[in-house]
């Protein structure tokens, strides 16, 4: 989905009170879509055309408004305030209308694998954190320079933890794999010395 990301905003200084300007996204190298905004002190306005049911396009006016919290060392937060529940958030998904994540019922990447492909990721993820290539096949990568030994030895411990998950769940998985494999088999020699 198209998405406003507050973060990527600010990262890029694309969020300074007067600044107009437009968001664009592609996919595969090709224009996907294009809004322009306006920062106000309170708010983000947003324009841009929707299809409606019927085909023909219309112009949306949509206001985002900024909400912000305190910082421990001083200074605000800006956050972006979902216009369909209110809720507080840094990143809107475009669909007729800009909502966040909880009212489009949209579901991290993580939450739709599987549990085996979930820690297969999570195990990989952590290799590479230490400078590791992110193979099951290497050794696991040594201590990198600056880190605590004591940060290594629970990241270590939590790498042996997820890779056993994942050697278990791969036997469970092979071996339901081989058994519905020489169960096709067998019946399907048991059919060919009956027909």
């Amino acid at each position: 989905m198209r998405r406003i990301d507050l973060r990527y905003m600010k990262r890029n200084r694309l969020l300074e009170i007067g600044r107009r300007g437009t968001l664009s996204w592609t996919y595969a190298g090709h224009a996907h879509g294009r809004i322009g905004y306006n920062v106000e002190t309170d708010r983000l306005r947003l324009s841009y055309s929707r299809q409606s049911e019927s085909g023909d396009w219309q112009a949306v006016e949509e206001s985002i408004w900024f909400t912000f919290t305190r910082q421990h060392l001083g200074g605000d937060r800006r956050w972006l305030k979902c216009p369909g529940c209110g809720r507080r958030c840094s990143l809107l998904y475009g669909g007729s209308r800009f909502r966040c994540r909880g009212c489009y019922r949209l579901a991290y990447q993580s939450q739709n694998e599987a549990p085996m492909w979930r820690s297969l990721s999570q195990a990989q993820k952590l290799r590479q954190r230490l400078g590791g290539s992110g193979s099951m096949d290497e050794p696991f990568p040594p201590k990198p320079k600056g880190m605590h030994w004591t940060t290594y030895e629970l990241l270590y411990r939590k790498g042996e933890r997820l890779e056993g998950q994942v050697n278990a769940m791969e036997q469970v998985w092979f071996s339901q794999f081989v058994s519905g494999f020489l169960d096709r088999t067998t019946k399907s020699v048991r059919r060919s010395t009956h027909g």
